[in-house]
């Protein structure tokens, strides 16, 4: 049994054998199997993860932005 406490500025998500198999918001839980959990700050802007990890996080997490991984164009440039 483990417990963990989720910040309202984190969210999680439980892994078990490399695959992700719940996305948590804030709140108090309490783990009757053995998971590992992948904690994200949600006051950075931008975080890394596994993208067995990133499949999993719901999409009202995110407003208004883009999951997806695509560089700038390598002719962006801000206008004045």
């Amino acid at each position: 049994m483990k417990q963990i406490k989720i910040n309202l500025n984190q969210r999680a998500v439980l892994v078990r054998d490399g695959l992700a198999v719940k996305a948590l918001g804030p709140g108090r839980y309490t783990l009757w199997k053995q998971y590992d959990v992948v904690m994200f700050d949600v006051d950075k802007l931008a975080f890394t993860a596994p993208n067995a990890v990133l499949g999993a996080l719901p999409a009202e997490w995110f407003s208004g932005s883009d999951r997806s991984c695509r560089p700038w164009p390598a002719d962006h440039r801000s206008r004045r």
